[in-house]
């Protein structure tokens, strides 16, 4: 077993109560913000409208979005291959204390009807394996809002959950979920057309 796993031992949340916390506030978000979404809103929209929805499932801890602090000092991670400076990190959505190491949930999103960043995973493999940071769940979640994902009028979106051995961050495929909202059917692709104009 990985040491830093026994780290978690310290009354943290349980990682099916993580996974499923998430998952239904991904649901929610699609369902109450569907227009948000069909409207191709930014990433950083759509991950706020999802941390409202995370709060009252963790109650004692902060949600918070573009957060760049680590206690006291600027919230940082590995330098570049080519160069010996940190750079600065601000995870989409993170679930912790403030100013203390019980780190829960580190999130990144990425939204279709926006542009991809390679660097995302590298943020997650950073906040689950420092030792700074250590947080217990890291999620990549993906709101499909891309004109063609929602022709059918459903949104969609998919949640990857990542761990990290020997600095090599790999998906757990069986937690995958793939989730779909079909309860605003007319509304979205009322949306849809009138963003193809």
């Amino acid at each position: 077993m990985d040491a830093k796993r026994e780290l978690y031992k310290d009354g943290l949340p349980e990682y099916a109560f993580i996974r499923q916390a998430l998952s239904a506030s991904v649901s929610q978000a699609l369902e109450a913000d569907y227009d948000l979404i069909a409207l191709g809103g930014h990433e950083q929209a759509i991950a706020h409208r999802i941390a409202v929805y995370l709060e009252p499932r963790f109650i004692g801890y902060h949600v918070d979005c573009e957060y760049n602090r680590e206690k006291h000092k600027a919230k940082s991670r590995r330098a570049e291959e080519d160069s010996d400076k940190p750079r600065t990190m601000r995870p989409d959505i993170i679930v912790h204390v403030r100013d203390t190491s019980r780190n829960v949930l580190g999130v990144e999103m990425k939204a279709n009807a926006n542009r991809d960043s390679a660097d995302d995973l590298h943020k997650l493999r950073d906040l689950k394996a420092e030792k700074t940071y250590l947080y217990k769940g890291a999620a990549f979640i993906r709101i499909h809002n891309a004109l063609e994902e929602m022709s059918d009028g459903c949104l969609r979106a998919t949640i990857q959950w990542y761990d990290v051995t020997n600095d090599l961050i790999t998906e757990q495929e069986q937690h995958r979920a793939e989730l779909v909202f079909a309860g605003r059917r007319a509304e979205v692709t009322s949306i849809v057309e009138r963003r193809r104009k």
